[in-house]
């Protein structure tokens, strides 16, 4: 398994899914992060959830398609780091996103 990969994987188990079940003790433990007893949730449901409450506990309302942008811009950070620049532009061009500075 490639080093990052066994990190990211590291961090889940030892963080995100401890945080889970403290959340929620008696939800199923089938690994979804969003999910309850009957599985992971559907994206209509994932977003209304999370809209709600980034307004209310964060001030800004967030979609999934946002909070997918930051989980990535988390990953170029934090997990990684400056081996993310150079994919940085790939994605940026999928996206077709871009400053005028970039010459996007």
């Amino acid at each position: 398994m490639p080093h990052r990969i066994s990190q990211l994987l590291g961090l889940y188990l030892q963080d995100i899914i401890p945080f889970r079940f403290m959340i929620d003790p008696l939800l199923a433990r089938h690994g979804f992060l969003f999910a309850d007893n009957n599985g992971p949730w559907s994206t209509e449901r994932l977003t209304k959830v999370l809209t709600r409450e980034t307004s209310k506990r964060l001030g800004f309302r967030m979609t999934v398609q946002e909070y997918r942008h930051v989980a990535i811009a988390i990953d170029w950070e934090f997990i990684r780091g400056s081996s993310a620049e150079a994919d940085e532009g790939d994605y940026k061009n999928r996206l077709g996103i871009g400053t005028a500075c970039e010459g996007g």
